[in-house]
């Protein structure tokens, strides 16, 4: 496949850099930014976190690019950084998607 969204998790206050660094090198063409409460096993304890989603749309071959910019930027000694394949979308968009995104 060509395009993809990359699902990543971070601190709420890491969340604007990591997308306006993506999106200035051209690692993806929009990067949205969700609230949410994550609630997960780290270390043998049950935590609770606010944190934010951002959902990456790029191309696959940008995901180890992409994946690098975040282990810099992201404090997580472990980030989720998850690559979904997309299969069909709206033609115009991905067309958008490839033009505003580094060649590879």
């Amino acid at each position: 496949m060509k395009y993809a969204d990359i699902y990543i998790t971070c601190k709420s206050g890491e969340a604007g850099k990591i997308a306006r660094t993506l999106v200035q090198k051209k690692l993806a063409a929009c990067v949205n930014i969700l609230p949410c409460k994550s609630i997960y096993r780290w270390k043998g304890k049950i935590v609770q976190d606010k944190e934010s989603i951002l959902f990456v749309k790029t191309k696959t071959s940008l995901f180890g690019a992409v994946e690098r910019e975040v282990k810099r930027l992201c404090s997580y000694s472990v980030p989720c950084i998850l690559l979904t394949e997309i299969k069909k979308g709206h033609k115009p968009y991905l067309e958008w998607v490839e033009k505003e995104t580094r060649k590879r």
